[in-house]
């Protein structure tokens, strides 16, 4: 393969062009054309660009025809661009993949597309229609693009592994690049497949894709049925023929569809570990939210792009094809597997495609031709009072899993005993018995769904799996305890690094006010998508007082001093509110709330006043001697510790949490517990107490 032509942007090549080709039979190719002004970019990057409000007929028109010439000296001739549209010329002979096929409807005088400011149409050297894109050069983008030229299997319609390739890169005099690409079809409703065999073709075309991506360490980071392409277009302005046409090209078994659009996509080194790779957390947060899992919803410092890629991906599959696990059961196994909110038990997209590839194996030719209808298991409105029927969804999809539950007791429906086990799935393959799976089971416990209000951009089957996650009872010491630290002050109470756990959460809707960051009706700023309740673990203290007898008459003075381990004085007489020690063994407390309590030795007590019974002449007998002394009523200090779950009156998002595991703080926070366990202690008396104004002794 040839290297990439480096072209030098001086005076004398300033206005020169250089193309590479990804198909392996053209080599690069250079174009002088110093007689051709080819205007510059309104920004200086392709993205500042894209954020201004361009008007393609009035401002795009002069830039593209200055391109014209240049580019049709590369074999790309530009179409014509009529108002703010781009008129497709008449139909070709269809090529073999990566070029898609065009609807063969006898062609109205207007066939034309509405494309964005950075983007073109025309046609290559082979007449083949293709789309141009601007790409700043040297970024992340441009570099994944040049990559993807390189591979050859983009290019051979044997082992196309459906992601949709460059045709061209364009080296541009400017600092941005052209890339071409095959034209494929955006405009196709998944909620159209009408069988099973539809259904598995989709998904097998997504799979393959992805775990080429990933075989080449390419994170997608936008996975969403608007990045994924269909080889079949039509522009026509009549939807009956578009409809027709797309209809007849899905039943054939050959259609495809393939992964497109690396503007959020990440490549990563060669030696990058599938299962071990980590990413900063906040790029979870990046793409089209629709589809995303939980796997940065608990404050983790970093996550798996490629398992994310993952769970994106399947979480499409159950937004749109959950109704298929009617006819298909095993179809359960495939989605639970990619969804788990464990991460290292998730399928790979290669373990994703293989059991796909296992599912079609197994099932009967009447099955893959049964019909399935689509049921937006999860969808997202914006107004729910436009939504009368809203409410009927949770009972429809409980319906349909009960329907699911009923199939797999149904021996037609259940895999025989020699039906071979799918070695990535043994341990929740359906035994013989006709039960459902464990892990099947989990993906279809629909009663643990919220409201569809409660979750408005996020899926619901992420709440059935992540429920748990969420709504677990912590235990002080447990191991599933997942301890998060604040990092902001959210109130006087909730500092910032005070340990907590999530207790629940709510998705927000996308604000129907544009500001910074929002592009083209998506919310980029997802950061705040998400608001999470907690609570933390406070250990508080009270104190309660006891009081000794009042007929008692053995509290007399030889059994307390003034100081600690002191020497007592038999005739000594004290004030009320006087702190004193009791040296001596004393009569234990009876208390309703806290049973019988032993007064030790040592223990500082405060006077209550001389006994009720006891005179100043009382004598009191002693096993060594007779001593005259007044009999005395003591306070005693209780201190109760109690370990209280508080939750905050605020709420957080991911941004104020990151995970606690190892830190010092969690540390810490664990050795106070520890070291104040629940309980009651008996405690010395100070001066502050002031035990008549509680009364809580007995």
């Amino acid at each position: 393969m040839a290297e990439l032509v480096s072209t030098s942007h001086g005076d004398e090549q300033g206005q020169n062009l250089a193309c590479f080709f990804g198909r392996l039979r053209n080599p690069p190719v250079e174009v002088d054309t110093k007689g051709t002004e080819m205007p510059p970019l309104l920004e200086d990057t392709v993205i500042k660009f894209q954020s201004l409000s361009v008007a393609i007929d009035l401002e795009m028109k002069p830039f593209w025809d200055g391109y014209r010439a240049p580019l049709a000296m590369l074999g790309i001739r530009l179409n014509e661009l009529r108002q703010n549209v781009w008129v497709l010329p008449t139909t070709t002979m269809p090529l073999c993949l990566p070029y898609a096929n065009r609807c063969t409807h006898e062609q109205p005088p207007l066939d034309a597309i509405c494309l964005a400011p950075s983007f073109t149409a025309g046609r290559d050297a082979l007449q083949q229609d293709v789309v141009l894109k601007m790409v700043d050069r040297g970024t992340m983008e441009d570099h994944i693009y040049r990559f993807l030229a390189e591979c050859k299997d983009l290019y051979n319609p044997l082992v196309f592994p459906f992601v949709l390739p460059p045709i061209a890169i364009i080296d541009s005099p400017y600092n941005f690049d052209l890339v071409a690409m095959p034209m494929w079809g955006s405009k196709y409703n998944l909620s159209e497949l009408e069988t099973v065999s539809e259904v598995l073709r989709f998904m097998h075309c997504t799979l393959t894709a992805l775990a080429f991506l990933h075989e080449k360490r390419i994170v997608h980071r936008d996975i969403h049925e608007t990045n994924i392409m269909i080889d079949w277009y039509c522009y026509t302005a009549d939807p009956s023929v578009h409809s027709q046409g797309l209809h007849a090209h899905r039943r054939n078994s050959s259609v495809s569809y393939a992964l497109h659009d690396f503007d959020l996509a990440l490549q990563m080194p060669p030696e990058t570990s599938l299962k071990d790779c980590r990413r900063p957390s906040i790029e979870a947060w990046i793409g089209k939210c629709l589809y995303h899992p939980t796997d940065a919803w608990q404050g983790e410092v970093d996550y798996n792009p490629f398992a994310f890629d993952v769970g994106c991906l399947g979480n499409l599959f159950i937004y749109h094809f959950a109704e298929s696990i009617t006819k298909a059961p095993l179809l359960a196994l495939l989605f639970a597997k990619m969804t788990t909110p464990v991460i290292e038990e998730r399928f790979s997209a290669a373990d994703a495609l293989a059991h796909q590839y296992w599912l079609a194996g197994i099932f009967a030719l009447m099955l893959l031709k049964a019909a399935v209808s689509h049921l937006h298991v999860f969808e997202y409105r914006r107004n729910h009072q436009k939504c009368p029927r809203e409410p009927n969804t949770r009972a429809h999809i409980m319906a349909s899993c009960r329907i699911c539950a009923r199939n797999w007791t149904n021996e037609s429906q259940r895999p025989s005993d020699g039906v071979p086990v799918s070695p990535l799935t043994s341990t929740i393959a359906p035994s013989s018995a006709g039960h459902i799976p464990a892990r099947l089971h989990y993906v279809l416990r629909t009663e643990a769904l919220p409201t569809p209000a409660a979750t408005a951009l996020h899926l619901k089957a992420l709440v059935v799996m992540g429920a748990e996650m969420f709504r677990r009872k912590s235990r002080i010491h447990g191991s599933d305890t997942k301890w998060l630290l604040l990092t902001v002050d959210v109130n006087r109470e909730f500092p910032k690094g005070t340990p907590v756990v999530i207790t629940g959460y709510q998705a927000l809707p996308v604000s129907p006010t544009p500001y910074p960051g929002q592009d083209v009706g998506q919310q980029r700023l997802t950061m705040a998508n998400t608001i999470y309740r907690f609570k933390k673990l406070q250990v508080n203290k009270t104190r309660s007082y006891l009081r000794s007898d009042e007929q008692s008459r053995e509290i007399t003075p030889n059994k307390l001093a003034l100081v600690r381990n002191g020497r007592p004085n038999p005739s000594a007489s004290f004030a009320p509110r006087q702190l004193v020690y009791v040296v001596d063994r004393v009569p234990s407390v009876s208390s309703s709330q806290f049973g019988r309590v032993p007064i030790k030795e040592g223990i500082r007590a405060m006077v209550a006043g001389p006994t009720s019974k006891g005179g100043p002449t009382s004598v009191l007998q002693s096993s060594r001697r007779h001593t005259t002394g007044q009999p005395w009523v003591l306070w005693y200090a209780m201190e109760t510790v109690t370990q209280d779950w508080v939750h905050c009156a605020g709420t957080a998002s991911s941004t104020m949490l990151r995970d606690a595991t190892g830190t010092p703080e969690l540390a810490h926070f664990l050795n106070h517990l520890a070291t104040h366990p629940a309980g009651f202690t008996l405690v010395d008396m100070v001066g502050q107490d002031n035990p008549d104004a509680l009364r809580g002794g007995t």
